[in-house]
């Protein structure tokens, strides 16, 4: 999927003459994007650069690393094809985004290196059961970020003034719901 077709035809195909009158488009977690940024952690991969990592379920880890070598910006694509068909595009951000913290075979590619050099900003520095986590099960707030701090806050604000300084959309969509924990 390193080309604009095939992007587009994975998510859009088939919206061009329907009454849908709105994209919502998330590119990443709360910390780590699909979207060009100079900012920001992006989903990158090099598989030269981690040649012991083992790909689960054949996943395809390298699909951002071709389409930015290539120029073609994700959040681009899906706000210009919105604007292309008379529809509006939100970009959507999780604010507490944590599927760095149970899957295990997801690592390097899923870790946000803004986490991993911060741990001291996370609901817990390391893996552990939590207590806002599943009962007899595993803890995926430990590594949620603890919005009390300030770091936390202006890292947000930073990722939010980011997008919307550089992409013509129509607003942005603040997801508190998807993973609703915020203050340790």
């Amino acid at each position: 999927m390193a080309s604009k077709q095939a992007f587009l035809a994975a998510r859009t195909t088939g919206l061009e003459k329907t009454s849908v009158d709105s994209i919502f488009y998330c590119t990443g977690t709360t910390v780590k994007f699909t979207h060009m940024t100079e900012k920001l952690d992006l989903f990158d991969w090099d598989k030269d650069a981690n040649p012991d990592f083992e790909n689960p379920k054949g996943r395809d880890f390298g699909w951002v690393t071709r389409m930015h070598s290539k120029e073609l910006d994700p959040l681009k694509l899906i706000a210009n094809f919105a604007q292309d068909h008379g529809k509006s595009c939100f970009w959507s951000l999780r604010m507490n985004d944590t599927h760095d913290s149970t899957f295990a075979e997801l690592r390097p590619w899923a870790e946000p290196r803004w986490k991993l050099e911060n741990p001291h900003l996370l609901m817990h520095p390391e893996r552990q059961q939590s207590k806002y986590g599943w009962i007899n099960g595993p803890s995926w707030t430990w590594s949620a970020l603890d919005y009390n701090h300030e770091e936390v806050r202006d890292r947000i604000l930073e990722t939010v003034a980011d997008v919307a300084m550089r992409y013509r959309l129509e607003g942005l969509e603040l997801d508190f719901t998807r993973f609703p924990v915020f203050f340790s």
